[in-house]
């Protein structure tokens, strides 16, 4: 029986592009028939717009309705050249047998195992890898199905433990947001407690500023008194000391302080309940009298107005309009 073996050289040119001179890539058919790379042909079709066939020379337009073409991906494959292209090793050697049934020559190997095969056991071999394929296939549905189910029961079972955790969170929050809330309610009492208390301090010290420098102001009120009676003792002083004489005038019991305004003397008297009036020549001009006065001690003239001190009484008494 003989057997027509095809040359390693026909193969390839059957599967080489006539533009590029290499294996097929992404192969498609013109109008015409031929068949080209779908870049050839991409290439060929720049900055024209009639085509030629570079085989038969065939033009045809780009753009026109008949023979055009509008998009070089709409083109049709070439699907017997594709199944050739799949093959992944041709290898004609007339020399080698098939490795599966060792009587037939190999015309080339199997993309499966790489061994070399005939025809007729190549499609045997096919339709066994095929088989095997099958059944692995449908394991691995199989395996897919169970995993589905078992994804789809971790789902629900994630699902409700979510859920449930969502729910513990939801209780826990709303227990810690009434706790701080309770908290900061205590937390603001204390603080307005506290405030309260320091505000009652602060008026509490601040009454008792006042008190001190009322204090204070009333002392320095006093000392400016007294020193304008020193300076009007040692006036008096500085008068007494140029009169020659000393007349003797009316006996004062008591007499405990003098005051000499406008050349008239005043001089107040602790058991008379009294201060009397004289001239600065001794003459008698008054007395005067307060129902109040227990033992008056000091006197002082501010302007017309006189402020006479009782140690008994304690207390100042004060008269308006005395010198005029």
């Amino acid at each position: 029986m003989t057997t027509a073996i095809c040359s390693y050289e026909n193969i390839r040119q059957i599967t080489s592009c006539t533009v590029c001179n290499r294996t097929f890539k992404d192969p498609r058919i013109l109008p015409c028939g031929h068949t080209f790379c779908v870049d050839c042909i991409r290439n060929t079709m720049l900055d024209t717009t009639i085509m030629s066939c570079p085989n038969c020379s065939f033009a045809f337009p780009i753009c026109l309705a008949k023979h055009t073409i509008v998009n070089v991906d709409l083109l049709s494959q070439n699907v017997a050249l594709m199944q050739l292209l799949h093959i992944r090793k041709i290898d004609i050697v007339q020399n080698k047998q098939c490795a599966i049934c060792n009587v037939q020559p190999s015309i080339t190997s199997c993309a499966h195992c790489s061994r070399q095969a005939c025809v007729s056991c190549l499609e045997i071999h096919r339709q066994e890898v095929i088989g095997e394929i099958t059944r692995e296939t449908m394991e691995i549905e199989r395996m897919s199905e169970e995993l589905k189910l078992t994804l789809n029961q971790s789902a629900n079972d994630f699902r409700d433990q979510c859920d449930e955790t969502f729910q513990h969170v939801n209780k826990r929050f709303d227990e810690m947001q009434k706790n701080l809330k309770l908290l900061n309610e205590r937390l603001c009492q204390k603080i307005q407690e506290f405030h309260d208390q320091r505000q009652a301090d602060l008026t509490r010290c601040v009454a008792r500023l006042h008190t001190e420098i009322q204090s204070i102001d009333k002392f320095v009120l006093d000392s400016k008194h007294l020193l304008i009676d020193v300076n009007v003792q040692y006036s008096l002083y500085q008068q007494l000391q140029i009169i020659p004489d000393v007349t003797l005038g009316l006996t004062i019991d008591a007499p405990r302080s003098i005051r000499c305004v406008r050349d008239l003397l005043f001089v107040t008297s602790s058991l008379s309940k009294s201060i009397f009036v004289f001239t600065i020549d001794g003459e008698y001009r008054g007395e005067l009298r307060h129902e109040l006065f227990a033992k008056p001690i000091g006197i002082l003239f501010i302007d017309d107005s006189l402020y006479v001190t009782d140690c008994d009484k304690h207390a100042l008494f004060h008269f308006n309009g005395v010198l005029q």
